[in-house]
């Protein structure tokens, strides 16, 4: 199954806000001058030149939250980010790098719907992925966790066999020590091989 999650439209506010009370009132600070006529030159242009900047940032966070996704499929996890085609950021981490996943949540992303994802890649503290203000969470960290727990159990399974197939090694190289030194007799050898064998595929 398929799952993506980007960035919520609430991260864009704030970009937008600083766009629409600094940015603005900065340029029509600067070409509107009959407002404040006796305003020294040098300190219209820092205000404009501060206003341009402000507006280069603003626009260029937007872009950016824009470009964020998270793809779970397939049992891999895709990070895509970055602002232009040559500078894109994509990696991928397999499910048996992710130790688990975990949302969280504000009380405005609660309201609205979305909160921040976490990977940890080992037990403990460390070696953390994140990212914040996503759609789409609480699903995409529940899939990743399911896909854990179904590796984890394969990984126990396998072990298992693995284990089996050693304890009969191992018991088979007895028998056929006690065969080789006449404990036993070959009729009987092969009747307990065959007992031990039964047991296995059972």
């Amino acid at each position: 199954m398929k799952v993506k999650s980007k960035k919520h439209w609430y991260s864009y506010t704030g970009n937008l806000f600083s766009i629409l009370f600094l940015g603005i009132p900065c340029l029509i600070f600067y070409y509107k001058k009959e407002v404040i006529p006796e305003i020294h030159p040098y300190l219209r242009i820092g205000v404009l030149v501060f206003g341009v900047w402000l507006f280069y940032k603003m626009l260029r966070g937007i872009i950016l939250n824009s470009r964020v996704e998270w793809i779970f499929e397939n049992n891999v996890l895709t990070i895509k980010s970055g602002l232009l085609p040559w500078r894109r950021t994509v990696f991928g981490i397999d499910i048996s790098q992710i130790y688990e996943a975990y949302y969280s949540k504000s009380f405005m992303g609660t309201l609205l719907g979305f909160g921040g994802i976490y990977i940890r890649r080992t037990d403990g503290v460390t070696s953390k992925i994140y990212q914040l203000t996503m759609n789409n969470h609480k699903k995409m960290v529940s899939e990743i966790n399911n896909a854990i727990s179904l590796y984890k159990n394969d990984q126990n399974e396998k072990n298992e066999v693995l284990t089996s197939k050693e304890s009969l090694s191992d018991e088979l190289r007895k028998l056929a020590d006690l065969n080789k030194d006449g404990v036993i007799s070959d009729e009987e050898f092969e009747k307990l091989k065959r007992k031990l064998l039964n047991n296995v595929l059972d």
